[in-house]
């Protein structure tokens, strides 16, 4: 079942059940990015918080054999068995086992790569997490692992990859109107240390939150970090993009603007590359902390389609114990968005014309990393020419700083998780919990198929 197709079928048969208090969780993407082991990284951190936790596997939910469709080769010499299309699994099955569990923890962890092609099962997520792989990290990592049954020679480049390429191309767009969405790239070069690797990535999930949106965007929700939606209705706990330690949060507002060169604009409109655009936002947020590691969270929103005057493009936050940092990273983290992530805008005039505007600063890094000292170096002297002051020797250093992040972070990851409603820690669920609680999935999918995604959370 498509997560854009025909809702029907499961609308028929969900008339008696219904969704209790618990949270949850969904983590999908690519195969072999990670998804299981960050499921129990997060199991594990949250029964340490002393709360009710669990898993449950798309991959417990296939069907048969018998009931899988059939894919013959390229060359002919083989017949695929299409594991990988959610037709090859019993959605039906797989929500049952959620609303049964759902009476009995704080918290379930869903897990499987073709969750969000599954209408039904996106109806009970509160919360997605979709992690992405280059080709080179999944065929190495497949061709390390053990199928049952296993992998005929062509499958991978014939099913595997192109399968999930469609379900990626699937969420990104569905990521555009639906907030409830994280992407993370889990690539890399080698495959040791896998625990430590997805740790770093779950600390993204707590210190960072990068949207690109349809979406009117809103100031005091970049600066709330999280909401949760019912309806038009906010309704959730939020947490503030600063936090006790923080003194300066510092905040930039793009917005579109009536005229260019003697023209009046009526309007932008922006287009984006999201894939690569996600991941060059991620490493901008990852970059920003590491040239100024007191800043403590990172924020950066990006409007895409048509976007009028006066309205709000793009919003960029960061937090940080000291004034100074926050300002100046905020200030590099808008230029390097303009310099190398790929949204692109079109100016469209009063007097009927339009063109596309390349951006001057745009110019993608050969590098992925950045030169700390280099840039450490040019900022400090731009600060300088600018009469910036520099911070005394009695403040505490970026070093301490970081330090202090550190060690906080694996609760602050667990605190934030909680406080903004992905687990009901408080009396009484929330008023989007209490309808799912009291309705059947056939009212709940109902209204998920005429509200906007971005609307649920």
């Amino acid at each position: 079942m498509s997560a854009h197709g025909d809702r029907q079928n499961y609308l028929s048969q969900s008339d008696h059940t219904t969704m209790g208090d618990a949270r949850v969780l969904a983590i999908c993407g690519c195969t072999n990015a990670g998804k299981t082991t960050m499921g129990r990284a997060f199991q594990k951190m949250f029964n340490e918080e002393g709360l009710r936790v669990a898993i449950v596997c798309q991959d417990d939910f296939y069907h048969d054999q018998s009931k899988v469709k059939t894919l013959r080769s390229k060359s002919g010499a083989h017949i695929f068995y299409d594991y990988d299309s959610a037709d090859s699994v019993d959605s039906m099955a797989l929500c049952r086992k959620i609303e049964e569990i759902s009476h009995m923890v704080d918290y379930i962890i869903v897990e499987g790569n073709m969750l969000t092609e599954m209408s039904d099962v996106m109806v009970t997520v509160d919360r997605l997490v979709f992690l992405t792989l280059n080709q080179a990290t999944c065929r190495r990592r497949r061709a390390a692992r053990r199928y049952d049954p296993p992998d005929e020679s062509g499958y991978f480049e014939e099913v595997v990859w192109p399968s999930y390429e469609r379900h990626l191309v699937n969420a990104l767009a569905l990521a555009r109107e639906d907030s409830r969405m994280t992407f993370l790239d889990a690539s890399r070069e080698d495959d040791t240390n896998e625990m430590d690797h997805i740790i770093k990535l779950m600390e993204a999930l707590s210190d960072d939150i990068v949207r690109i949106t349809f979406d009117v965007l809103d100031v005091g929700e970049a600066m709330k970090m999280s909401l949760t939606y019912k309806g038009s209705t906010k309704v959730g706990v939020v947490v503030p993009v600063s936090s006790p330690s923080c003194g300066g949060t510092s905040v930039f507002v793009g917005t579109t603007r009536d005229t260019f060169d003697g023209r009046e604009v009526v309007r932008l409109e922006y287009e984006s590359y999201d894939e690569m655009a996600y991941k060059e936002m991620r490493k901008l947020c990852h970059q920003t902390r590491r040239l100024f590691p007191s800043v403590e969270r990172v924020v950066l929103f990006h409007r895409i389609g048509e976007v009028a005057v006066g309205e709000i493009s793009v919003i960029i936050a960061t937090a940080s114990p000291h004034r100074t940092d926050a300002i100046r990273a905020t200030e590099w983290a808008i230029d390097e968005l303009k310099r190398r992530v790929p949204i692109w805008k079109k100016e469209a005039y009063a007097d009927g014309g339009a063109a596309w505007k390349e951006n001057a600063d745009w110019m993608p890094r050969v590098n992925e990393d950045v030169n700390v000292e280099t840039e450490r170096e040019e900022l400090a002297a731009r600060s300088k020419s600018a009469g910036c002051c520099t911070r005394g020797d009695g403040e505490k250093s970026f070093a301490e700083a970081s330090r202090a992040r550190d060690a906080n972070r694996k609760v602050r990851i667990a605190d934030y998780c909680i406080r903004t409603g992905l687990l009901a820690t408080t009396p009484g669920p929330s008023d989007e919990r209490r309808i799912l609680k009291e309705s059947s999935l056939i009212t709940v999918a109902a209204s998920y198929r005429s509200v906007r995604p971005s609307h649920r959370l």
